[in-house]
């Protein structure tokens, strides 16, 4: 079996982050192998390079897209060469928002925090919590950043919602 050598951004004070060399388990069956091309950077990211927020050292980055290089086994929907965008939560794809489409609301929802994040060259990744990203996506580079605006234009709009109830 392969050893598939790795470089991860090590986050180890306030202002401090180091390269260093891993090497990734064993791939998993329901698993596959992901290589990062992009990731972005929220504001949890950012507070604990700043030093707010003590956990060192960690590797963060969570806003990632990047492209399927191997597929455990068991993994029949998706295969070599894909690319995929992150998605913190684990839907069920069975209860009665995942059927209509929101999954966003699913009742059997699980937010997932990465072991270790995407500001690395590749990761073993559970594909259950990734979507598919269309081969034709141009700005790849752009999609790491679709969290966050989609975020914003939530929190936007719930404002303004809430104001407009006031009026």
């Amino acid at each position: 079996m392969e050893t598939r050598k790795n470089i991860v951004a090590q986050f180890l004070a306030p202002y401090k982050i180091s390269l260093m060399e891993s090497s990734l388990p064993p791939l998993l069956p329901e698993y596959a192998v992901i290589e990062y091309l992009y990731c972005g950077i929220c504001g949890g990211d950012y507070s604990v390079y700043l030093g707010r927020r003590q956990a060192y050292p960690i590797s963060l980055g969570h806003e990632f897209v990047g492209r399927i290089i191997s597929v455990g086994k068991n993994v029949t929907n998706l295969k070599n060469g894909q690319y995929v965008i992150s998605d913190l939560n684990y839907r069920c794809g069975e209860c009665k928002f995942c059927k209509r489409g929101q999954s966003h609301l699913c009742e059997k929802t699980i937010l997932v925090f990465f072991p270790i994040g995407a500001l690395q060259s590749m990761q073993i990744f559970m594909l259950a919590i990734s979507r598919l990203l269309p081969r034709q996506t141009i700005y790849q580079e752009h999609v790491s950043l679709s969290r966050s605006l989609a975020l914003f234009m939530h929190v936007t709009t719930q404002k303004y919602m809430m104001e407009c109830a006031y009026w």
